[in-house]
């Protein structure tokens, strides 16, 4: 035998076997390429000659999906069906997606209006105001001025999205107008803020200020007012961030998140100590959004020894948020915290893996391999989640060495995937290793296929 004879062998082997395999892979393939399209076409037929109830469920199904491979199909029982209750649905599908390609049709539904359903001229607003179709705009007017009540909250929501100056003016006026209910009042101050009416600004200043007033008008009042970013605002924005009732402090403390300036910043800081969670938590998205530095000390302080687990959380979130070195390393060193509840440390290591991947990849290091060590693995199976949820292709090394070495299979599946979905070339090699020699044949396919996607 010639030296090295067995080797080539082997070798030889193991090219036969990887020739074998990509037939094989390809084969799958175009199995699979011919199943979709035979589904794809029995989904035609029931477009084509299916009862109500069939198409309904085709339309939720689809939108569960989020597959828009048949909205030309499903545009034709648009214009061909009378059924308001199977429009509606295609309607509303097309607004989930965001689809363009109905906006004619729609815009001819409101056109003709008074020959249609109150239901289907609704979807259709509703679907116009989804895609900000401005085609919508002018029969919208119309029925703002006109007042036809059936359709004028679906009306004012499709200015408000699709509108401009001139539209704004026509809202203020029916915002003002005594013969507008507090529901309808309500959807024009949202559609002012969605516009940025500063016309406005006066208006719904006053609006907030009126301590009788309704409390959910007066925080629809605040969310507007931080939308339209007059900087006229922040006096009774901080007014009201410092007023009696709580959801109307919260909604103030967010909308002062879009303005710079002392005022403004050191109300967002003393709404850190609020008494109610909700309002908290406002205040630290809002020293995020303004990137307050003087709000540091508190919200570190809310991430250790906050009552309410959702501001713990948001304000470790925070923390990673802003960075910076003392923040950073508080994190680090909650992580480490054996006495520190375990949602804590769950939140600082999915923290610090978003944020900081590279300069704390010794801090998630040493908590995954402790973790992995513990007769307890809950806590070392809730950071393979926050591993394999993450995109930073910085986590590499920790997916190789704590998800994809993993002796949990379904641990090493998600591993594969989570390389698959972010290309991740670096762990090819352990992909390959998977693919030819692990004991769980779902764990060889899933790898093989990820090898081929790469």
């Amino acid at each position: 035998m010639r030296p090295g004879g067995a080797e080539n062998r082997a070798e030889r082997m193991g090219r036969v076997k990887r020739f074998l395999f990509v037939p094989a892979f390809l084969l799958a393939a175009a199995l699979t390429a011919a199943q979709d399209s035979a589904a794809l076409e029995k989904r035609r037929d029931v477009i084509r000659y299916g009862i109500e109830s069939e198409l309904l469920e085709l339309v939720t199904t689809l939108q569960n999906e989020k597959e828009d491979a048949l909205n030309g199909d499903l545009l034709e029982v648009l214009a061909q069906s009378r059924s308001p209750r199977l429009r509606e649905a295609v309607l509303k599908f097309f607004a989930l997606r965001e689809w363009p390609g109905a906006v004619r049709a729609a815009v001819a539904l409101l056109d003709g209006r008074d020959q249609e359903s109150a239901q289907s001229v609704n979807a259709a607003l509703g679907y116009l105001s989804a895609v900000k179709a401005r085609e919508g705009i002018p029969e919208a007017r119309e029925i703002l001025e006109s007042r036809e009540p059936k359709y004028l909250p679906q009306a004012v929501r499709l200015l408000g999205r699709a509108g401009g100056d001139s539209e704004s003016e026509l809202l203020l006026d029916l915002y003002k107008s005594d013969e507008t209910s507090d529901a309808l009042r309500q959807d024009v101050i949202q559609a002012l803020g969605e516009i940025g009416a500063r016309a406005a600004v006066e208006s719904l200043m006053e609006t907030l200020d009126d301590t009788a007033g309704k409390k959910t008008t007066r925080m629809f009042a605040a969310e507007a007012l931080g939308k339209i970013k007059d900087a006229r605002a922040v006096p009774p924005l901080v007014r009201a961030a410092n007023g009696e009732d709580p959801q109307v402090r919260g909604a103030a403390v967010t909308a002062l998140g879009v303005f710079s300036g002392a005022e403004a910043e050191a109300a967002i800081v003393q709404a850190l100590r609020d008494s109610v969670p909700a309002v908290r938590l406002a205040a630290v998205k809002a020293s995020v959004s303004r990137t307050i530095r003087d709000a540091e000390p508190f919200i570190r302080f809310r991430a250790r020894n906050d009552p309410d687990r959702n501001v713990k959380n948001e304000a470790i979130k925070a923390l990673a948020a802003l960075g910076g070195r003392e923040n950073l390393q508080f994190l680090r060193d909650l992580l480490q915290d054996r006495k520190a509840d375990a949602p804590s440390r769950v939140a600082a290591f999915t923290a610090l893996l978003e944020k900081d991947p590279e300069g704390s990849r010794e801090d998630l290091d040493k908590a995954l391999s402790a973790e992995a060590a513990s007769k307890d693995p809950s806590l070392l199976k809730a950071f393979q989640r926050a591993l394999v949820q993450g995109t930073d292709k910085a986590a590499a090394p920790l997916v190789e060495a704590y998800v994809l070495k993993s002796p949990d299979f379904g641990t090493r599946i998600a591993g594969i995937d989570w390389v698959r979905k972010n290309k991740v070339a670096s762990l090819r090699t352990v992909l390959a290793a998977l693919a030819e020699t692990d004991k769980v044949e779902s764990v060889r396919t899933r790898a093989a296929a990820a090898l081929a996607d790469l």
